[in-house]
């Protein structure tokens, strides 16, 4: 029972934050979104309404502006991930690493045959369409994060060559390139974005330009760089020199 009450908490705060981008949205929206039952998502609105984040109407919902206490959950982040996953075809087998952000691709992934290896952890309380399979590397538990490192995930991964990556970072700089703040991770990092034909660094403007103590991948493995529009031009013009395709949304 409490699992199943931490489900609802991070659904309705997901909620919460799909509607901080969109301002409004429709039942049928969130329900394909978060492949949800459509009386699940209603009884969700009915709970936000109750607590005052939100106003019903009918066939839909509006956020209440100046709520900011799911705020954790940076709307922006959102905002990319939907952005990356639109960067999804059938029957891609994609690498996600531990990123919080890089995660959050996978509820915007709809109607599409693809299959998701991961070594976060906290994917086993992410909605995802049915069509979409999700491994898990195995490994050794990192807390508090829930990565999953070690010589078993890092073994795992040899086996598979991916069409695509999806990876965030603590840091991602011109000179240092992708960096981490926890040294067991770089080897994973590593290893995926070795055995992918394409790499995707997805990332809020305010690690461009930081370089953190361990890392990861040059600058010369991204491919795309997928970001927000607060970010500096001086930085991304750095990035262009070295023929990354650059994502500002």
């Amino acid at each position: 029972m409490k699992s199943e009450q931490s489900n609802i908490d991070k659904r309705q705060r997901l909620i919460i934050e799909i509607l901080k981008t969109k301002h409004t949205i429709t039942v049928k929206e969130l329900s394909d979104i978060l492949h949800i039952n459509p009386i699940t998502i209603r009884r969700d609105l009915s709970v936000l309404e109750k607590e005052g984040h939100i106003e019903k109407y009918y066939g839909g919902a509006r956020l209440i502006q100046g709520n900011n206490q799911y705020s954790y959950i940076d709307h922006t982040k959102i905002a990319l991930a939907e952005y990356a996953a639109s960067f999804i075809d059938d029957f891609d087998i994609i690498f996600i690493n531990s990123s919080s952000t890089a995660l959050l691709v996978i509820p915007f992934i709809k109607r599409k045959a693809v299959t998701i290896i991961t070594n976060n952890a906290n994917v086993l309380h992410m909605q995802h369409d049915a069509n979409v399979s999700i491994f898990l590397t195995g490994g050794i538990l990192h807390n508090p994060k829930k990565s999953l490192i070690g010589d078993l995930a890092l073994t795992n991964l040899k086996k598979v060559m991916a069409t695509k990556c999806f990876i965030g970072c603590d840091g991602i700089s011109y000179e240092h390139g992708i960096t981490t703040n926890i040294c067991e991770e770089t080897n994973i990092n590593q290893m995926m974005i070795a055995h992918s034909k394409q790499t995707f660094v997805i990332t809020e403007h305010q690690k461009i330009g930081r370089k953190k103590d361990f890392i990861t991948s040059t600058i010369s493995d991204i491919h795309h760089l997928i970001t927000d529009h607060n970010c500096p031009t001086d930085l991304l013009k750095s990035f262009e020199k070295a023929s990354i395709t650059l994502h500002v949304i």
